[in-house]
């Protein structure tokens, strides 16, 4: 039995030993214990422009941007609710208070008074496709909005049997992925992760002679490495050799 720790400030960490592990047998690895923050963010950067509004005869426009953060949908309200009344010193023919973003199940429905501009990053967000919402038309989202930054973390390994996967763009494939540990961490944004699972799912290891270096991944369940700058991620990990 041999116990790993591994550390570092980003969502790649990697431990290179300085004598090799040699395996005379079949082993498997699980994870003992994960530790980290969570300041992962739904708006990974600052962007500019992202959204505007329009007046009713197209003469004036404006656009506003969003910095990096993690935004609920009542806090992305309050950016356009400001924004408009900000647009509305310019062009003071409407009422601000007839715009409407809520959640009514899966989809989001956005009315506006004015004419709004949104690009990609806030499309996502709110799960449009079409950047482009009328004034005074209640427009559902045709997609799963994306206010939550992630739905699970996965910690994959380099040593372990790959997992397989159903392929989004080629149905009839299947992919494959060194998953070792996934979960969901039920904490506030800017709380600390602490996973220590009950019982550890130990993963058998690839066909290996030995160990020398160990890849540690933190992603989504997307397949994208975790934007949670500036911490410090901890993994535990325990190689066991199996009894047969």
């Amino acid at each position: 039995m041999k116990l790993f720790k591994i550390t570092g400030n980003t969502s790649k960490l990697e431990l290179r030993l300085e004598h090799p592990i040699h395996l005379d047998g079949q082993y498997s690895i699980g994870l003992v214990g994960f530790y980290s923050d969570n300041f992962i963010s739904n708006v990974p950067k600052d962007y500019k422009n992202v959204y505007g509004f329009s007046s009713v005869d197209g003469k004036i426009s404006e656009f506003y941007n969003i910095n990096k953060g993690n935004y609920s949908l009542e806090e992305i309200k309050s950016l356009f609710m400001i924004s408009l009344k900000d647009f509305k010193k310019k062009y003071d023919k409407f009422d601000e208070n007839d715009f409407e973003l809520t959640n009514k199940g899966p989809f989001i429905l956005i009315k506006s008074p004015v004419k709004i501009f949104l690009t990609s990053i806030i499309c996502d967000l709110l799960g449009f496709k079409d950047g482009n919402i009328e004034p005074n038309i209640l427009i559902e989202g045709i997609k799963l909005p994306k206010i939550r930054a992630f739905d699970v973390i996965e910690i994959h390994c380099n040593l372990v049997e790959p997992s397989l996967e159903n392929h989004y763009d080629y149905s009839h494939l299947h992919k494959e992925s060194e998953i070792l540990y996934s979960f969901y961490p039920n904490v506030e944004f800017g709380s600390k992760i602490s996973v220590r699972p009950y019982e550890i799912d130990y993963i058998p290891i690839k066909n290996l002679d030995k160990i020398q270096t160990i890849f540690i991944s933190i992603q989504d369940n997307e397949g994208n490495l975790i934007n949670n700058e500036k911490v410090k991620n901890i993994v535990y990990l325990r190689l066991i050799k199996q009894n047969i």
